[in-house]
């Protein structure tokens, strides 16, 4: 009986019916809760299009919708949706230690309200993993809403790149850098991380058919081609790297035609769009070289314009000048004005004083310090342990299993995707955004959930 059904039967008392079927609701299965808080989350991918605000009020409220099952199930007796992992340990570690770094921070820019409120999304983590993952159908729909919100981005970005206009009349961000609806270019940043989380549906198939490899492939190739387009060249790698991984586990030496299309495509690209070739080739070229220099000089030339080297080298002063309990969110917007005298980020980018360091490792460093760092390398070797490590109900691991290599693949298929899905996090090669301040808050936690709610599929197998 669905939790429609069964509140159909006992219309007559409808809000005793209606606590009973909570109360009653047992884990792994649906309830009318369970419903609204995955209809909650399908929402979230395509939300996330519109930025940060929309998506977070959406995972406020799942968050909400899971403290009450966990209500219901202590006040039921029945078993909590929730078990206790190195992961959340971690992450309270860290968000109890950033608190304390912003609240001691000696610059004025430290925003403790930031702070407070950074791991407020935890409880989306558990309930997507302890609670609606527990359910094949709630895991389904969520790969399915982003993996659809994934392939309307990418059309978007392709009408852009082909007509000047994206469907919503917008504009590119330049002649090489195509965003789509975005008012920022983070169209490359959004499909590095959703397209991943939306192949999990193919990963939790029993049996692949030919439309299911054609759709497979389509995707890879398709995903891996946008990504070019957007300019974003960081996340055209992590994207190239998840992508050609999953081709080789899939197909083998076949996977030499799709790497072959995929070389056909950015070729076509780059010849429709001589700018974004010169992006790719002598820019990046030139830019790398002028890296490396500087890096190896230690200075910043306000003359030649803003680098990456130059947040680079700002920020590893401000690490090094704090580096015990470093300087909490959004210090480093003040480190060039009050303690180098320089001009307020804002108003000058060339000396390096951006917003954040943007290097994932260092921005750790600069809002918490040594210890900061150690906590965010826990945090990280925790989740990628977690993700590579799945097992069967018995506890005997998976890809152990003589004789059965659909499972193999199939292992290696969500390890591969939650390698894919962290990568852009834990290997900033030059260049990262900040996980304490702006949109990549949202897709960090959203991307963290969905991919430790995947890890289900596998400890729920029969063998």
């Amino acid at each position: 009986m669905t939790p429609l059904q069964h509140l159909y039967k006992h219309r007559a008392t409808l809000l005793p019916a209606l606590l009973a079927h909570l109360l009653e609701a047992r884990p792994g299965k649906r309830d009318l809760l369970g419903d609204l808080a995955c209809i909650a989350a399908c929402l979230v991918p395509f939300l996330l299009m519109i930025l940060r605000t929309p998506g977070e009020i959406v995972l406020a409220i799942l968050a909400g919708f899971y403290l009450v099952r966990v209500l219901l199930s202590a006040v039921s007796r029945r078993p909590l949706p929730w078990r206790w992992r190195w992961v959340f340990a971690f992450a309270l570690a860290c968000w109890a230690w950033v608190i304390f770094t912003t609240a001691t921070s000696p610059v004025t820019s430290a925003r403790l309200d930031f702070a407070l409120l950074w791991g407020r999304l935890l409880p989306v983590v558990a309930g997507l993993w302890f609670w609606l993952g527990t359910v094949p159908l709630y895991r389904r729909c969520l790969y399915a809403a982003c993996l659809a919100a994934s392939v309307f981005v990418g059309l978007d970005v392709v009408v852009q790149a082909a007509f000047g206009r994206d469907i919503f009349g917008f504009p590119p961000y330049a002649s090489f850098r195509f965003q789509g609806m975005f008012a920022d270019p983070v169209a490359g940043l959004y499909l590095t991380h959703m397209l991943p989380l939306g192949l999990l549906l193919f990963a939790e198939l029993d049996r692949w058919r030919p439309r299911h490899h054609v759709a497979f492939l389509s995707l890879l190739i398709g995903g891996l081609a946008v990504v070019f387009l957007t300019g974003e060249r960081l996340f055209f790698g992590y994207t190239a790297l998840g992508s050609l991984a999953l081709m080789i586990l899939v197909y083998r030496v076949y996977a030499l035609a799709g790497i072959l299309a995929v070389g056909l495509l950015m070729a076509l690209g780059a010849s429709l769009q001589p700018d974004l070739a010169e992006r790719y080739g002598s820019v990046t070229v030139s830019e790398l070289a002028r890296l490396f220099r500087q890096l190896g000089q230690g200075e910043i030339k306000v003359s030649d314009g803003a680098s990456y080297a130059d947040y680079l080298i700002r920020g590893w002063q401000a690490a090094t000048t704090h580096p015990m309990f470093g300087m909490g969110i959004q210090g480093f917007r003040g480190f060039c004005q009050e303690v180098l005298g320089l001009a307020p980020a804002v108003a000058d980018y060339r000396s390096g004083c951006a917003h954040h360091p943007h290097h994932t490792w260092l921005n750790w460093a600069v809002v918490g310090g040594v210890p900061g760092l150690l906590m965010a390398l826990a945090l990280y070797g925790s989740l990628l342990a977690q993700l590579w490590r799945p097992v069967a109900r018995k506890g005997k691991p998976i890809d152990q299993r003589s004789g059965n290599t659909h499972w193999q693949r199939r292992t290696w298929m969500f390890r591969l995707i939650g390698l894919w899905g962290l990568l852009p996090m834990t290997l900033p090669l030059i260049n990262s955004e900040s996980i304490f301040i702006n949109y990549t808050e949202m897709v960090f936690w959203f991307t963290i959930a969905v991919l430790l709610m995947s890890h289900n599929a596998l400890t729920q197998a029969k063998g």
